[in-house]
């Protein structure tokens, strides 16, 4: 499958991608990668909330709730793999 760059909020489901970026520095960005979401890093959304946002993504063996406005700043490489 070929590999496609998109914003983290864009992900499908179960669809893994890698972290390759962040649109700008600031407390949102330092506080995703205290979170463990930095570049490099691979990253899976897994479940969607009954109204769509927040979702819960899979990183560094945690389950972590992240809206939508959020993972918009969050550009990733998506793996063509999923993960169920």
């Amino acid at each position: 499958m070929m590999k496609e760059t998109c914003k983290l909020s864009e992900l499908p489901l179960t669809v893994q991608a890698t972290v390759a970026g962040f649109d700008e520095k600031n407390a949102l960005t330092e506080r995703l990668r205290q979170l463990g979401i930095d570049e490099g890093e691979t990253i899976t959304p897994l479940f969607r909330s009954p109204f769509g946002d927040p979702t819960a993504y899979a990183v560094k063996d945690c389950l972590i709730a992240l809206r939508r406005s959020d993972c918009s700043r969050v550009t990733v490489v998506t793996s063509g793999e999923t993960h169920v």
